[in-house]
This record gives C-alpha cells, structure tokens and sequence, in this order.
C-alpha cells in the first residue's frame, strides 16, 4: 500500500512541478556566449581558435535580416500536458543578438571585422550576409532550443558559401521553465549554429 502512495505522490509532485509555474509570459534577454559553462564562466570544450591566421582577415559584416513570421516570440511555455500557456518574448533586438555573436566568434579567430556598409568596403573585403529563419524554445523536461539562419560569404560577388545553418540545445534542464532557462539555452543554440559557420569561413580557399 505504501507503494502506491509514494507513486501517487511522485506522480502529484511532479505535475505540480510541470504546471506550476507555466503561467505568466517570461521576458527574456538575448545574450552572448552562454553561461551554462565551468566554473571559470567558459564554454565546456570548446573548439580551439586555429593556430594559423584565417585566410580571409578582414570581414565585412552586414546586417542580418529577419525572415521569421513571428518576430516578437522566441519561445513558448507549456504545462505537464504539453498545452501552450504563454509566450516568451524578447526585450532585445535578435538580429543584433546574432551579428554580435558572429564578431565575437571572429574576432576570437584571428579575423578582423567591420560592420561599414559603404561601397568601398564591401568591395574590398569579402561580405558576410545572412538569413535568420527560425529562433524558437520550448521547455518540458528539458529545453528544447532551435536555431536557423541562412549564412552567404561572398568576395567580389563571388559565392564562396551559401549554407543554412542550425543550432540546438536539447540538454538544458527545465526546473520550472524561467526566463534565465529559455535565455541559456537559445545562447547555447547559438552557439552552436555560429561555431559551425566560423569553422566553414576558415577552411574557404584563398583566391589568387
């Protein structure tokens, strides 16, 4: 008997937990890099910077365009039956979220950025442009982060990469399905989709 009541307690602890707290819309801050790291605030094996200079040094960075529907939700909330119950809205810009992490892992790799929009630069430096198609959380056991942007790198209007790239956090834990949850794990599915892109300008060739 006493059985049965543990398992009726677990199971009663558990959609508490679940819908609990799955009412009120989560504010959340689009922030870069993520902070679900060890205990010196780094990423947990992140890929090393290469130790030879890139081939292409300098970039030009243009801004990035939203395609996305919906561009005032990144997320959603659900109860332990999996019914949608709130939103999770930014209180920041997502496209300046996602140029801010593409020069930061740049610059990290040895590449020199600018943001100029002019005529000279552009055709001077190779052009870095992009696609945001899809920024979205959801949480139930664990969250659930997917990140989707269409990446071009191009050099005298020359295509060098045209790619879609996609990032994923499925290993954050949901305690109770805060806005500090949906924060670290859309920057961790950043991340990931970022590193993927850096990595690819690397190994472009260098035209003669």
């Amino acid at each position: 008997m006493s059985i049965i009541i543990n398992l009726f307690i677990i199971l009663i602890t558990s959609t508490t937990l679940l819908t609990g707290c799955a009412f009120g819309t989560r504010n959340v801050t689009l922030y870069y890099p993520p902070k679900t790291m060890s205990s010196d605030n780094t990423i947990k094996n992140p890929p090393k910077p290469s130790i030879e200079p890139p081939r292409y040094t300098q970039i030009v960075v243009q801004k990035l365009q939203d395609k996305r529907v919906n561009k005032h939700l990144v997320g959603d909330v659900r109860n332990g039956f999996g019914m949608h119950t709130a939103d999770v809205v930014p209180v920041n810009n997502a496209d300046e979220w996602i140029e801010n992490a593409l020069k930061s892992e740049l610059e990290r790799n040895g590449f020199k950025i600018t943001t100029s929009q002019n005529t000279a630069s552009v055709m001077e430096y190779p052009v870095l442009s992009g696609d945001i198609q899809h920024i979205y959380c959801s949480a139930f056991f664990t969250y659930n982060a997917i990140i989707t942007i269409d990446f071009r790198f191009t050099n005298r209007d020359k295509v060098l990469l045209d790619k879609r790239y996609n990032g994923k956090d499925e290993e954050t834990l949901n305690m109770a399905a805060t806005s500090s949850g949906y924060e670290n794990s859309l920057s961790m599915a950043l991340y990931q989709a970022v590193i993927k892109l850096v990595e690819d300008i690397k190994n472009i060739p260098m035209e003669n």
